[in-house]
């Protein structure tokens, strides 16, 4: 058999390999990471809103949404305004999370700054303080659609709406952080309000939207690596690790052919 042919065999076989290595290469090409910032307005005039908490994530996923169960994460938030759970619910699932850290007063604002890869969706919660387990927020935002949103109050579902002191942590009342739980749980619904039966007077009910999330694209950048979940790869070590093994195949299919060539002599 030819120099040629033993060549043309050997680059053959690398061209097969390097059909099979091809995704590699391919999958190690960068994505846009898109940096956002997102100013949460509470729109209440008595309502006192907790420190929001924002996350991006797939659209596939759901932090909460109206006519489901909360996670144990949103209870917290509803009933106690507290994030850590939650946060840690997110974690594995969101591309970036941030959260705030004092409570919002009424016509108060706070800007968060946060990454999200092409596609991503924002999420939010924070809870109405003066209520039992009434919160707003938001349920996968399109952020290719970014600018202001407004919100309304929804019931987590999870504590009766007595409006007792007792229940309600917000100042003035002060009270635990847990009420009574509803029995049995409740998908999240729209919230009816403060009604005034008890301790949480008429002056704390609102109408229309209680917050507003204006968002806004800041800065994009290359990220590499094949997905947010996954190990990232260099270009430059594939590249030298297939050029390696193709030399290798390249010389023992040149022997193997010469040795075969040899022996029907």
């Amino acid at each position: 058999m030819s120099k040629l042919r033993i060549a043309a065999t050997g680059l053959g076989m690398l061209s097969m390999l390097g059909v099979v290595l091809a995704p590699i290469g391919a999958s190690a090409q960068g994505m846009a990471t898109n940096t956002y910032e997102v100013t949460i307005t509470n729109l209440a005039t008595k309502q006192v809103l907790s420190p929001p908490i924002i996350a991006t994530h797939a659209s596939s996923a759901h932090t909460w949404q109206v006519g489901q169960p909360v996670s144990e994460g949103v209870r917290i938030v509803a009933e106690e305004g507290m994030n850590d759970k939650l946060a840690a619910e997110l974690k594995g699932v969101a591309t970036d999370v941030s959260m705030g850290t004092a409570p919002l007063m009424p016509g108060t604002s706070v800007t968060l700054m946060i990454k999200a890869h092409e596609g991503d969706v924002l999420s939010a919660a924070t809870m109405l303080v003066q209520t039992n387990d009434g919160f707003t927020g938001l349920d996968n935002m399109a952020l290719s659609s970014a600018g202001d949103k407004e919100t309304m109050a929804y019931d987590a579902g999870t504590e009766e709406n007595d409006e007792k002191a007792s229940n309600v942590p917000g100042p003035p009342f002060g009270g635990h952080n847990s009420g009574v739980a509803t029995s049995p749980r409740q998908p999240i619904s729209m919230h009816p309000g403060i009604i005034g039966k008890a301790d949480v007077g008429s002056e704390f009910n609102w109408s229309g939207p209680v917050a507003r999330f204006s968002v806004r694209m800041v800065g994009t950048s290359e990220t590499p690596g094949v997905s947010p979940n996954m190990p990232k790869t260099g270009t430059g070590d594939n590249s030298l690790w297939l050029l390696a093994l193709g030399a290798g195949v390249l010389l023992f299919s040149g022997l193997a052919t010469r040795r075969f060539a040899l022996g029907k002599r």
